[in-house]
């Protein structure tokens, strides 16, 4: 959702399956099902992580480029699925979507949800590459691997004391999971309600 003007905003039309100016945020509210949120995160936010994705990953398969960009790819939607899982766009929220999607498919994230989101996320849109941290006294570096059974690692093996590994890959089809499991949480009587309102 985009605003044009005080009063209106640019936003995804259930009705047409597609985005369209709107003359209020209650106009557009109002048009928002639990239905309406399941379609536009699987025909729209999927689609769009895939479009972007996985073009890349095959470049970066057969030419070797792109070796930061593909984690670029993804941390924005992660970024943003925050937000509309909480309704407000925080740090916090990214990291809760990571611990509690996320984590339903790798509960690894559970525990290193902070610290990635920290290291690769912050590093790569704010700096030219991921973060070396400190955490007490031991200083936590990273690995971007292309071994997806290596994703999530922590090891001694690498830059620091500790370190994470990452397979932008496997990031990615954990992603994808992590979105059916939000969309599954929109057909459930006891959560649906609260996720449509924070969504919105």
């Amino acid at each position: 959702m985009s605003r044009n003007s005080s009063s209106s905003l640019w936003a995804y039309d259930a009705s047409i399956n597609d985005f369209r100016r709107f003359d209020s945020e209650r106009e557009w509210k109002a048009q928002m099902t639990e239905g309406a949120v399941v379609t536009y995160l699987e025909q729209h936010l999927k689609k769009a992580i895939r479009d972007d994705f996985c073009p890349a990953y095959q470049a970066y398969l057969n030419k070797g480029g792109g070796f930061f960009a593909l984690l670029r790819m993804l941390f924005p939607s992660i970024t943003f699925l925050g937000t509309l899982y909480k309704g407000e766009d925080h740090s916090k929220n990214a990291v809760a979507f990571i611990r509690d999607y996320l984590g339903r498919v790798n509960h690894k994230y559970e525990e290193l949800g902070d610290i990635i989101y920290l290291v690769f996320r912050h590093g790569l849109m704010h700096t030219h590459m991921p973060k070396v941290i400190r955490v007490g006294n031991t200083e936590i570096g990273w690995v971007i691997t292309y071994k997806d059974r290596d994703h999530l690692k922590v090891n001694p093996r690498g830059l620091k004391p500790l370190n994470i590994h990452i397979s932008p890959h496997q990031l990615y089809i954990d992603l994808l999971k992590a979105i059916d499991y939000y969309i599954q949480d929109f057909y459930d009587s006891h959560k649906k309600e609260v996720l449509l309102e924070k969504f919105k």
